[in-house]
């Protein structure tokens, strides 16, 4: 698949912004560079346009894109209380762990599990060729 520059320019934006932070950029984060000039509203219709799919275990929860992007989708849940309730899906933020790979904690009913960005490339890749 060729890139485009406009998609080149993301990715780049998104590897240093990695680089230099230790974690993915958030979408306000690329809002901020789209109104600072830095990248087109079209890079960012880009990001969001890319085909997301299932996490493997957290279906209907989060989805990742071929860029390692993750988000969580909205939903409706009922809290402690029994009240109906609203969560409204966002880009998700990795973070290093102790050895300095990505990672991404993801949850269910507070039960907590971390994925590693290189495992959820690999899953993205095997959910893609099958």
């Amino acid at each position: 698949m060729k890139l485009t520059k406009k998609e080149k320019a993301v990715i780049n934006f998104i590897k240093a912004y990695t680089e230099e932070k230790g974690y993915l950029p958030s979408f306000e984060t690329i809002h901020e560079k789209v109104a600072d000039g830095e990248l087109d509203e079209e890079d960012l219709e880009w990001i969001v346009k890319d085909d997301f799919k299932d996490i493997k275990g957290f279906e209907g929860y989060y989805q990742h894109n071929s860029q390692g992007i993750v988000r969580s989708l909205d939903r409706k849940y009922v809290n402690k209380r029994g009240q109906n309730c609203f969560y409204t899906g966002q880009i998700m933020k990795y973070r290093r762990d102790n050895h300095g790979s990505l990672q991404i904690t993801l949850s269910i009913a507070m039960r907590r599990t971390s994925k590693r960005f290189e495992q959820l490339q690999r899953e993205y890749k095997e959910t893609e060729e099958s």
